[in-house]
């Protein structure tokens, strides 16, 4: 049916050409509507960075943005790597603010593994000594007990702090038994 053969006249067609004009103007609006948005990214150094401290254990691997420390836990002794790695604040005019934040701790909840450990000390120590925060994971024999967020704390301009790490495994457990603990070190630039 063309609309020649229309029979209400002149302003019917008028308003269907309207409708059809507004419908496709609308459709046209949406379809030819976009944003961008562009981003230059360039690699650089970090500025607060792992690096090896005095009681790194053998067998550690530690780089900038990562650190695999291969720490032991003795039967009813406890064991201090008073500097196991160090935080570097490599910026020689800026400080920053680093946290500890709880990433993984496996197996979580076995009674095999829980059973084998009693605590994972860490503590944050500044260059002149002074203790930053601790960061504490604790076992009571069958799970652990993952320390919450540290909170941010600042670090002075060329800053080192150091990272003791104190083991405790009761006087029963299993040699060989093997905890995999995942910490993360956020920064704030």
């Amino acid at each position: 049916m063309g609309l020649r053969k229309i029979t209400a006249g002149k302003p019917l067609k008028l308003l269907v050409i309207l409708m059809l004009w507004m419908v496709m103007a609308t459709v046209s609006a949406a379809v030819y509507y976009s944003l961008t948005a562009e981003a230059e990214v360039t690699v650089t150094g970090l500025t607060v960075k792992f690096t090896d401290g005095d009681d790194t254990p053998a067998g550690s691997t530690v780089y900038d943005a990562w650190c695999g420390l291969a720490l032991k836990s003795y039967p009813n002794a406890t064991l201090t790597y008073d500097q196991a790695v160090n935080i570097t604040n490599s910026d020689s005019s800026n400080g920053h603010s680093i946290q500890l934040s709880h990433v993984s701790i496996t197996p979580d909840g076995s009674a095999y593994v829980g059973g084998n450990f009693t605590y994972i000390y860490m503590t944050i120590v500044a260059s002149n000594g002074t203790e930053i925060v601790s960061f504490d994971y604790t076992n009571d024999g069958t799970d652990w007990s993952p320390p919450a967020d540290t909170g941010y704390y600042w670090m002075l301009p060329s800053e080192v702090w150091t990272v003791k790490v104190e083991t405790l495994s009761p006087a029963g457990a299993t040699v060989d038994t093997v905890c995999d603990l995942v910490v993360a070190v956020d920064v704030q630039e």
